[in-house]
């Protein structure tokens, strides 16, 4: 395929990177596996803490503004 006549510069360029990965014997194993998965499980315990801690913040805010009356009760209806 490497002779294809519809290749383009960036496709032979890519088989020739692609290449190289294919003949390389170093392997990753387990363990990169494992640490990804546990920084992205504690990724997702911190991204729904930090998104509890938004809207907490974000209800205490709208409150405060209806009550120093700087937001009217017609335009939070809405």
């Amino acid at each position: 395929m490497s002779g294809d006549p519809d290749d383009t510069p960036t496709d032979h360029r890519m088989r020739e990177l692609l290449g190289e990965l294919e003949h390389d014997d170093s392997s990753t194993g387990s363990g990169l596996t494992e640490r990804v998965v546990q920084t992205a499980r504690w990724q997702m315990t911190v991204r729904r803490a930090v998104s509890g801690v938004g809207t907490i913040v974000g209800g205490l805010a709208q409150g405060a503004a209806v009550l120093l009356g700087l937001r009217r009760r017609r335009e939070i209806d809405k």
